[in-house]
């Protein structure tokens, strides 16, 4: 793992031993500012639609609560949101992040990158040979997404109307913790609005249809550059909207195809910004050990060759490098091992504690030192 050097010779009385103090660490170089979130893959869209959710919970709880409560003195959700004013002067806060998955994990929701590569897909071909076809049929919204897009279109003041809306809502997001219609998709719950072209996806790639297993360069090169450029552009839209950056943190599933894609993006990211602080979540599903199976022995040995080759290339070019995975001997309070709805949701969890002190409401110092340093 790589620290910056101005952070060790700062704060030479921070200890390091635990995770929440190299995140205080990281913090300490610079004043809160606007920080750029990436997600890399199927299961780090998991992870970033409860991180997410929780952001907006938070908000909501502060708006209900007022400004004068000691939430919303201590946060600010500014940090990882842009946010806006309606004619009414209601604030509406969106993620500042980028997203890049596989074409067909959106779900029923529908964002216009996801649209335009669906469609270049089924462009002109020149290969002559055989060609085969996977039709897909449309995949329809869970009752949850519904409730939650009727809810945030309803245009009421009926006291009544509202609660009944409330309470269809709850009874639909209890649902999805019921065994067989938890999410699918990692769209199904989320509840945040993200920017119309936030969502981006691999051109030409499936989900369910292209084996993507292994680090490396499981895409096609010219998917994978054209994917890659996408993420660096819009990264480049929401930096030129940043009053003063923080910094990037990033939720990669790296340990599959994901890979090598996400060394490329680092590394555009490094030849860019190359001052930015880089905050690095490796989200990994948790490999089961119940079965002794030749594929399966060697799904677990290929999980820990990518594991070992994720850590040697992508330390080069973070500032802080997190490895995550859930405990095992919580998988069985969680719903079922199995379950990427359950797992995603702990780590998370953790994900928003140990980063909340990136996100204070005012500056915050280690020392005085830190405190005299001019910004």
């Amino acid at each position: 793992m790589r620290v910056l050097p101005a952070l060790l010779k700062c704060c030479e009385s921070v200890p390091y031993p635990a995770l929440s103090s190299e995140v205080a660490a990281l913090q300490l170089h610079i004043m809160a500012g606007d920080i750029i979130t990436l997600q890399i893959g199927s299961y780090a869209n998991y992870v970033g639609a409860h991180f997410w959710n929780l952001q907006d919970e938070a908000i909501s709880n502060i708006q209900a609560q007022g400004s004068s409560s000691s939430v919303a003195a201590s946060i600010n959700h500014e940090v990882l949101c842009s946010w806006s004013e309606n004619q009414d002067g209601y604030a509406t806060y969106r993620p500042r992040a980028v997203v890049l998955d596989l074409c067909g994990s959106l779900g029923g929701v529908s964002f216009s990158s996801d649209a335009g590569a669906a469609a270049a897909v089924g462009g002109s071909l020149s290969w002559s040979g055989a060609v085969q076809i996977h039709n897909l049929g449309n995949v329809h919204k869970n009752q949850y997404r519904k409730h939650l897009e009727a809810a945030g279109k309803a245009d009421t003041d009926d006291a009544q109307v509202l609660a009944a809306q409330q309470q269809a809502l709850e009874a639909a997001a209890q649902s999805l913790q019921q065994a067989g219609q938890q999410p699918k998709f990692w769209t199904d719950y989320l509840q945040v609005d993200m920017h119309p072209s936030t969502a981006l996806v691999l051109p030409g790639v499936w989900q369910g249809v292209a084996q993507w297993d292994g680090w490396g360069p499981a895409a096609p090169p010219g998917a994978a550059r054209e994917a890659a450029e996408a993420v660096q552009e819009k990264v480049r839209w929401w930096a030129e909207q940043c009053d003063r950056m923080q910094g990037f943190q990033i939720f990669a599933d790296d340990t599959g195809g994901w890979g090598g894609i996400t060394l490329d993006l680092l590394q555009a990211l490094r030849d860019t910004y190359a001052w930015q602080p880089l905050m690095y979540f490796s989200v990994q599903q948790q490999q089961q050990a119940t079965s002794s199976s030749p594929a399966r022995t060697a799904r677990r040995t290929r999980h820990v060759l990518s594991s070992s080759i994720s850590i040697a290339e992508v330390t080069q070019y973070s500032s802080l490098y997190v490895p995550m995975a859930a405990p095992s001997k919580w998988l069985g309070a969680t719903g079922g091992s199995s379950s990427l709805y359950y797992t995603s949701g702990l780590l998370a969890a953790g994900i928003d504690s140990a980063t909340l002190a990136l996100r204070p409401s005012g500056a915050v110092s280690c020392c005085a030192k830190c405190s005299a340093a001019p910004p």
